[in-house]
């Protein structure tokens, strides 16, 4: 009896040995997932760089919205900057997303919204998120494929950040998912005294 028990945890410590590891960004998926499913607003905004989310949820809507995207190519041909730069200055972007996802994951409403929605950008049920697919686009980015029971198929960019992933985006396709998740260019600050492409010295 004791020889056919020891045979047994033998059997299962082989069997979990076998399974694949199934990475660091499936983990932080699965714990949006468990937030979600506690309804733990707090713990689900630890998976999030909030602000590269809000940065990328804006870049979503001038992509989706002509007038939005007529606004942002003015704002640069004016010289006042993208559509970042001009709503930034009249809303808190980041503030407003933190505070409707924080609501939405403490009232289980986005979780309910989107087990039914037919639009690529609700990602955010449980189950989906813990059986999404896994693609690696760089040795600290990452695109995650989620469909949901309605059978619509959205994505998440991922980005490690320091020793931790977290979402940085989501985007109703690949290409953008890819784009989102990866990592900033840094733009080069003028130096003082440096001349500008017009060959005069730039102020300070």
């Amino acid at each position: 009896m004791k020889k056919t028990a020891l045979c047994a945890i033998a059997l299962l410590v082989l069997i979990a040995g076998c399974q694949p590891d199934r990475g660091p960004q499936q983990t932080l998926l699965d714990s949006a997932a468990d937030a979600l499913e506690n309804k733990d607003p707090q713990k689900f905004m630890a998976c999030l760089d909030i602000q590269a989310y809000s940065v990328n949820q804006l870049k979503n809507l001038t992509k989706n919205d002509e007038v939005l995207n007529s606004l942002d190519k003015l704002g640069n041909t004016l010289g006042l900057g993208g559509l970042n730069n001009i709503i930034g200055s009249i809303v808190d972007i980041t503030g407003t997303v933190e505070q409707e996802m924080n609501q939405g994951v403490a009232t289980g409403q986005m979780m309910a919204q989107c087990r039914t929605s037919i639009t690529p950008d609700c990602p955010w049920v449980p189950q989906s998120l813990k059986a999404a697919k896994i693609i690696e686009v760089g040795p600290d980015a990452a695109i995650a494929s989620v469909t949901t029971p309605a059978n619509i198929t959205s994505w998440l960019s991922l980005r490690k950040e320091g020793n931790a992933w977290k979402i940085v985006g989501r985007a109703p396709l690949e290409n953008l998912a890819r784009r989102y998740a990866s990592p900033p260019r840094e733009q080069p600050a003028d130096q003082p005294g440096q001349k500008n492409q017009t060959g005069n010295a730039t102020k300070i």
